[in-house]
């Protein structure tokens, strides 16, 4: 069971961050009185977090977190490639999600509707690949996000500390 700043200080995150998803109900807890979080919810927060760093909207965060419970959950309705990289990460192998802008129109005037972020599990050299891509295209001012599923949900690590293959 973990606290609201056990939470915050697990994946990183300042602890108004995590008491603000706590209020906006993006984050659950098993227990109100004390206040508690289940081992899941932490998971959950330490996927969170890269979106939180880049100043996501609320309601972009509580979309993320509808996405990342179903992959937690190993729900059907999960796209193959994404259940396949969750599992595989739970199971102390190599996963990868990775959310990028993706051309969706050509009106470059508007760039409200040029863009949409398309997401899902990619390999290393896919996600290298992509990156490249989008820096080479002259896009190098829109965000990617790229989660090492592997190190996100190992609760044993803290969020930050630096890999041994890091090292």
């Amino acid at each position: 069971m973990h606290t609201i700043s056990a939470l915050a200080r697990n994946a990183a995150l300042p602890r108004r961050s995590v008491q603000y998803w706590h209020d906006q109900s993006i984050i659950i807890p098993i227990s109100r009185s004390p206040v508690v979080y289940s081992d899941e919810e932490l998971l959950l927060v330490r996927l969170l977090a890269p979106f939180d760093h880049l100043s996501c909207a609320v309601g972009a965060i509580r979309e993320l977190a509808r996405i990342f419970r179903l992959c937690l959950s190993r729900d059907g309705s999960v796209p193959p490639d994404v259940a396949q990289a969750f599992s595989n990460a739970r199971d102390g192998d190599e996963g990868y999600f990775m959310m990028a802008p993706e051309m969706i129109g050509t009106n470059r005037s508007d760039p409200k509707s040029f863009w949409i972020w398309t997401a899902g599990a990619v390999s290393k050299s896919q996600a290298a690949k992509s990156i490249f891509s989008l820096n080479y295209n002259a896009r190098a001012n829109l965000a990617v996000v790229m989660i090492d599923l592997q190190y996100a949900l190992n609760s044993s690590v803290t969020v930050g500390a630096i890999r041994e293959d890091e090292e």
